[in-house]
């Protein structure tokens, strides 16, 4: 008998989080219709990446036909000029702070599965010194990475703004962070910048002159456009025309488990210009 008590208070415990998570996504699902139906109409968009005006059609459209949590259609646009392909433009659109806002919204309802290992080989790549210090750029759910490295006496900092408060080494707000770094890594954040050029300017000011960067995710294909979060695709030249317009140069690409788009991602290493020069 108690054991029939115990199993159905499980179950009743397992219905209700059920429950408790459909109303979630419902709530994302209204809220991204909402904000979709918002886009306002326009002619032409500048492309984030090299800033040409790209025409607002049928011939430069890229649809997905549903996004997640049932969202769509969502509409991008494709550069002709460096092959970028960005939106929805109502997203864009977004103040910085309104977007927060939609990811918090959204952390409400969906979490990334475990990427420790997955952080810890992008920043491999960057062949880090002792000594350094290292700035994982929208680090996310990182308690667990973070205290590894800190162990191993590494010098390394997070940075994630969507997120509660998790350590204190992890910023909430960019006036948190004390530069110059000599590494900035990324997982799967570049496809979700507004503005690229901005970002990565800004990256450059929080280098040291030596600094470098490594920046990973499977959005370097098309892949996962069925997140609306995923603001610009970099695509073809685009990444390369993002690197010079910045002051960087891009000095190495890794692809892994190319074939396995669960776990695909590639890596693009990026050198301050001045620093690859010498």
């Amino acid at each position: 008998m108690a054991l029939d008590r115990f199993r159905r208070m499980v179950q009743e415990l397992t219905s209700f989080r059920a429950n408790q998570r459909f109303a979630r996504e419902q709530f994302v699902r209204l809220s991204l219709r909402q904000l979709l139906l918002s886009t306002r109409d326009r002619s032409e968009h500048p492309c984030p990446v090299c800033e040409t005006r790209v025409p607002i059609n049928n011939g430069t459209a890229v649809t997905t036909e549903q996004g997640m949590f049932g969202v769509g259609p969502l509409v991008r646009y494709r550069c002709a000029n460096c092959d970028a392909v960005f939106g929805p433009l109502a997203l864009l659109d977004l103040s910085e702070a309104g977007l927060i806002e939609e990811y918090k919204l959204l952390y409400r309802a969906y979490r990334e599965g475990a990427t420790t290992g997955i952080q810890a080989s992008v920043l491999e790549q960057t062949e880090p010194r002792s000594g350094e210090r290292i700035l994982n750029f929208g680090c996310g759910t990182w308690k667990k990475g973070l205290a590894r490295l800190l162990a191993s006496g590494a010098d390394v900092w997070g940075y994630e703004p969507s997120l509660p408060k998790q350590h204190d080494r992890i910023a909430q707000h960019l006036s948190e962070l004390r530069g110059p770094f000599d590494v900035v890594f990324s997982h799967n954040l570049i496809e979700h910048l507004q503005d690229p050029v901005a970002q990565f300017t800004a990256w450059r000011q929080m280098l040291s002159p030596n600094g470098r960067m490594a920046h990973a995710t499977a959005c370097y294909e098309w892949l996962y456009d069925e997140s609306p979060f995923h603001l610009w695709f970099p695509l073809g030249r685009s990444v390369e025309v993002l690197a010079s317009r910045t002051g960087f140069r891009v000095t190495g690409r890794r692809a892994f488990n190319r074939g396995d788009k669960a776990n695909f991602y590639e890596v693009v290493l990026f050198q301050r210009q001045d620093a690859a020069d010498r």
